[in-house]
């Protein structure tokens, strides 16, 4: 997560951007870069959508996006709040595990452009945090159960959920018999899915209207 003045950083579960091994300090960020990050000590973290609505943390992604339902959305108060416990960053989650996405996103008819409140909440919430001086930023989740394009999540019964990825899964005896492997699949994500998510994070940080350009 980028953390520089004046960004928008983004935090996406699951996703690669490691630098060379041999690189000094390599890690997904500079340690510049980590070191702004960590200056900014407090901050607050949104976790706000489909699931409010559903009473579900890892919703299985099948509501109509009008169940998506605010009646007295404010987005500029909750960035009051941050900006006035003297947190220094907010970050909105802008999608998690319902698939639902907080802006009118063109690769997925499954968004606020849909549900019964068509209110762009990443951009406001970009606005708020421009007015109150705070540093935006915002989570994308991976774990997608509405727009799978063929994976499979931690949702499924034969994943290793929730032990999370390969760590239940016997390769010895899938060299043995790769066509019955034991204990439940890892959870994956398809080519698709990852152009997807690409697609996704560059409209979330580049639509002109949101961000400046």
């Amino acid at each position: 997560m980028a953390a520089g003045a004046g960004a928008v950083p983004v935090i996406a579960s699951g996703t690669a951007g490691h630098k060379p091994k041999d690189e000094e300090g390599s890690q997904r960020l500079s340690l510049d870069k980590l070191r702004q990050w960590e200056a900014l000590e407090y901050g607050l973290f949104i976790h706000f959508g489909m699931s409010t609505y559903v009473v579900n943390e890892f919703p299985d992604g099948n509501d109509p996006a009008t169940v998506y339902a605010p009646d007295r959305l404010d987005v500029d108060q909750w960035v009051s709040v941050a900006r006035d416990a003297g947190m220094k960053y907010a970050v909105l989650t802008t999608k998690h595990v319902a698939g639902h996405c907080l802006w009118p996103s063109k690769y997925t008819k499954y968004t606020v452009a849909n549900s019964s409140d068509k209110t762009d909440v990443c951009e406001k919430f970009v606005e708020a945090c421009a007015k109150r001086g705070v540093l935006p930023g915002f989570y994308y989740c991976s774990w997608d159960n509405h727009n799978r394009f063929g994976s499979q999540t931690p949702s499924d019964p034969t994943t290793s959920w929730p032990y999370w990825p390969w760590a239940e899964y016997n390769f010895n005896q899938v060299a043995d018999e790769p066509r019955s492997p034991s204990g439940p699949m890892p959870v994956y994500t398809t080519s698709i899915y990852q152009g997807f998510q690409t697609a996704q994070i560059t409209e979330l940080l580049t639509q002109t209207d949101r961000f400046g350009g």
